[in-house]
C-alpha cells in the first residue's frame, strides 16, 4: 500500500541538488573525537558549499527526547528534517509529520506485539522515553540471533506484520511492518516525485549499524559505510558491493566527507551564486573569529586578525550585549593577548569550539544581502558533558559587494539566546 499525499508545506517544497540523509551516534557523531573537529570540518562544507540547494535529514533510532540531548552536547547543524525513532517518526521543524504517523498506524497492534516480546526472557524493555507510539524497544541479554529468529516466528504465528531491526549487537527494535529508516526515506522521496521533485544530483545515505540497512537498500541512492560500521552493516555491504557504495577509511563524519568527495556531490565549479558567496564570506569571518576566540588560531595570530579584516567593510559596525564598536576597536580586541586563553580559563573545562549551526541568506535592497544564523560556543573535553555551559546567538549580519564575486560584512548584531530557546531558535527558510 502506498502512502497518501499531502500538502503540509515544508522542506520537501522547494527544488534542491542534493541531500544527505545521516544517521548519528557513531556516524554524524565519532563519540571518540572528543573535540569534534571531523564533524565542525563537515558543518563547514555544508555551510559554504551545500546548505543552499541541498538538504540535511538526520536518521536515528534516537526518540526526540534523546535527540534533543545530543543535539544539546555536540556541534550538530540544525537538520532540515529529523527522522527518529528507528524511521517511525517523521519531523519537520520539530513538527511531527501527521501523513507519515497516519500511514503507520494500519495494522499496527502495539499492545498485542509488546505482549508476546515481553514472554522472551533475554529481552528488557528499555527506558520509557525509548517506547515510541510504533517502536517497542528493547535489550537482548544473551542467545541474540536465536531470540530474534523465534521472536520473529511467534510474531508471524499471532498473524502480526511487524518490522524486527537488531542493530549494534545489544538493541532490538519492534516496529510497524511499514516502518524503517529506509521506509522512512523512501516516503519522504514519494512525497518529493508528487512535489518539487527529488534531489537532482541524488541522495547520499550514510550508517554504521544493522538499522541503517534498510537506508542503504533504498533504489537509487548513494550509500557510506563509516570505517567503524557493525558486522551486519559491513556483511550486507560487502554482499551488494556496487559503484553507488563508498566504504570509507575513516570513521564518523570524516567518512561523510570522505564520500561527498568520491561522489563529487560538493560542487567546486566558479563562478557560484552570490548567495552562495555571502554564505562563503560570513563563514570565512567567523571561522577566523573562532580560532581567535577558542585560542586555536595559527601562530602568529596577527596573520588570523588580518584574515578577519579581509572579509569587514571599512564602517563595519558590532553589537554584543550592549558593546559596541567599529572595525578596528573589534580587530584590536579579538587580537588582543590572551583572548583566546581567557576563554578557556573562564570556564577551566576543556577545548572551546566554536560553529554555526544554521545560517540563511536573503536578498536584501540596494546590493546588499542580509544573513540571519545560530552561532554556538562550546568546550569539549573527553568524558565530560559541557552542553552546560554552551552559550548560543542568534546572528544577525549585513553584507555589501565590494566588486564583483566579494562580499564584506558591514553590520553584526547578537543576541544572546537563554538555555530553554537555544535551540529551537533557528532562522526559517
Amino acid at each position: 500500500m502506498q502512502p497518501s499525499k499531502t500538502t503540509q508545506q515544508g522542506p520537501l517544497d522547494r527544488e534542491v541538488r542534493f541531500a544527505l540523509v545521516s544517521d548519528l551516534d557513531w556516524t554524524m557523531v565519532d563519540h571518540n573525537d572528543h573535540t569534534h573537529d571531523k564533524l565542525l570540518r563537515l558543518n563547514h562544507v555544508w555551510n559554504t558549499d551545500l546548505s543552499h540547494d541541498s538538504l540535511l535529514v538526520y536518521s536515528t533510532g534516537r526518540s526526540p527526547h534523546l535527540y534533543e540531548e545530543l543535539a544539546a552536547e555536540v556541534p550538530l547543524l540544525v537538520p532540515d528534517i529529523l527522522v527518529c525513532s528507528v524511521g517511525t517518526e517523521i519531523l519537520f521543524q520539530g513538527v511531527p509529520h501527521k501523513p507519515w504517523s497516519d500511514f503507520l498506524d494500519r495494522g499496527w497492534d502495539r499492545e498485542k506485539t509488546l505482549e508476546i516480546a515481553q514472554a522472551e526472557p533475554a529481552l528488557t524493555l528499555q527506558d520509557a522515553s525509548e517506547q515510541r507510539p510504533h517502536k517497542i524497544s528493547f535489550k537482548v541479554s544473551s542467545g541474540s540471533d536465536a531470540v530474534v529468529q523465534e521472536l520473529t516466528a511467534k510474531l508471524k504465528q499471532a498473524g502480526l506484520e511487524v518490522n524486527v531491526i537488531y542493530s549494534a549487537g545489544v538493541d532490538l527494535d519492534l516496529l510497524p511492518a511499514a516502518a524503517s529508516k529506509g521506509k522512512a526515506l523512501a516516503f519522504l522521496l514519494e512525497e518529493m516525485d508528487g512535489g518539487a521533485g527529488r534531489p537532482r544530483d541524488g541522495v547520499l545515505v550514510a550508517g554504521d549499524s544493522g538499522n541503517d540497512i534498510e537506508l542503504f537498500a533504498v533504489a537509487g541512492v548513494h550509500g557510506c559505510m563509516v570505517a567503524n560500521a557493525h558486522p551486519e552493516l559491513r556483511a550486507w555491504c560487502d554482499a551488494h558491493a556496487s559503484s553507488t557504495l563508498f566504504q570509507a577509511s575513516e570513521d564518523g563524519p570524516g567518512a561523510i566527507f570522505q564520500a561527498l568527495e568520491h561522489f563529487e556531490f560538493v560542487k567546486h565549479a566558479e563562478p557560484r551564486p552570490a548567495g552562495v558567496a555571502v554564505r562563503r564570506a560570513v563563514v570565512g569571518m567567523t571561522t577566523a573569529a573562532a580560532e581567535l576566540f577558542c585560542g586555536i588560531a595559527p601562530q602568529p595570530p596577527t596573520d588570523t586578525v588580518a584574515r578577519l579584516g579581509e572579509f569587514l567593510s571599512d564602517d563595519f559596525f558590532y553589537k554584543h550585549e550592549g558593546v559596541e564598536c567599529g572595525k578596528q576597536e573589534y580587530l584590536d580586541y579579538l587580537g588582543g593577548p590572551g583572548y583566546g586563553g581567557m576563554a578557556q580559563e573562564a570556564a577551566g573545562r576543556g577545548e572551546w569550539r566554536e560553529w554555526l549551526g544554521a545560517i540563511v541568506v536573503r536578498e536584501g535592497v540596494a546590493n546588499t544581502w542580509k544573513v540571519e544564523a545560530v552561532e554556538r560556543v562550546q568546550p569539549f573535553k573527553a568524558g565530560d558533558h559541557t552542553g552546560d555551559v554552551r552559550r548560543t546567538y542568534r546572528v544577525c549580519m549585513e553584507l555589501q559587494e565590494a566588486e564583483p564575486g566579494r562580499w564584506l560584512v558591514s553590520r553584526q548584531v547578537y543576541e544572546t539566546l537563554k538555555p530553554g530557546e537555544a535551540y529551537n531558535s533557528v532562522p526559517a527558510a
